[in-house]
Parts: C-alpha cells; structure tokens; sequence
C-alpha cells in the first residue's frame, strides 16, 4: 500500500510537473514557456522506484496518428514525447524502464492490419515484461474534437483490489 502511494505521488508529480513537455533529448532551456520548469525531487524518498519493472505505453502511433491539433501536432507524438520524458525521470530514479514504441511506427503486419491486432501486441509484449506498474499515457481526443474538453481516465484489471486499484486513485 506504502508503495502503490509512493508511487502515485511520483506519477502524478511527474505527469503534473511533465505536462506534454519537450521529447527527452531536447534541453528544457529551448522549449518557449518551460524556461522556468525544473523537477523539485530534492529530499524526497524515491526508493521505492528502484528496481521496479514500468512499463510506459504511449499510445496511437504510425497509422494511428490520433487527433490533429491546429498547428498538425498528433496525439501520438504528444503521447511519445510525454513517454519519454517520463522515462528519462524514472530511469534517474533507478526504476527499469519499458516502453512499448520509442518512436512514431505501430505493429501492424501484413495479415493483420487493425487497431485491435496493433493493441494485442502491446498487450502480449507488456505481459512478457511482467511489469510492476503498467502506464498508459494516451492523450484522446473527444469525437468532436471539442478542446474544452479535459479529463483523465483510470483503467485497471478487473477484480485487482490491490496495487492496480490504489494506484489507479
């Protein structure tokens, strides 16, 4: 239970602190607006990250580019950029960082040209990892593309009144 809050407290600083910041090899100091945004992990007890198996999944990608805003940012690089960021803060935590795409392809094949078929593999390749904490950092749009919508969504397994569940709150 410690470390299920341990870690919620991480994510939701990082993802709060993050925000759909720069990709992980561009300096803060370049991006407009973000000259000011530093980590304040100074005096917090990050061990129970360490060796920690997470897996990040970004979400969309390749064909499945997601959402196009005005300026033609897609959700899948907003989703990457988020991903990888988040990895590079995790790594430095001493977790063992996972991420099922580290750039803009999906996992279709030649017989199986889906979304459902692109989901299973990143399901089957998430559960060969046997992750502790599994993230999905998706951004999705609203079918109408309203961008005064804003929410954030929780999933987890079935049944998992533990870990999954405390996490997810």
């Amino acid at each position: 239970m410690k470390i299920a809050l341990v870690l919620i407290t991480i994510a939701l600083l990082i993802l709060l602190v993050a925000g759909c910041g720069p990709q992980a090899e561009a300096p803060l100091t370049e991006v407009p607006g973000y000259e000011a945004l530093r980590e304040q992990f100074a005096g917090r007890d990050l061990s129970a990250l360490r060796r920690r198996r997470i897996v990040l999944e970004p979400g969309h990608g390749g064909h499945f580019k997601g959402a196009v805003g005005q300026a033609g940012l897609t959700e899948a690089e907003v989703n990457l950029g988020v991903a990888l960021y988040l990895r590079g803060l995790l790594d430095w935590a001493g977790a063992e960082v996972f991420l099922t795409r580290t750039a803009d392809y999906d996992f279709l094949t030649p017989a199986d040209s889906s979304l459902a078929g692109d989901l299973a593999f990143r399901v089957s390749f998430t559960e060969s990892l046997h992750p502790d904490v599994f993230l999905s950092l998706p951004q999705n749009s609203v079918a109408s593309l309203d961008r005064t919508v804003n929410e954030t969504q929780t999933y987890y397994p079935l049944g998992d009144d533990g870990a999954s569940l405390d996490l997810g709150r």
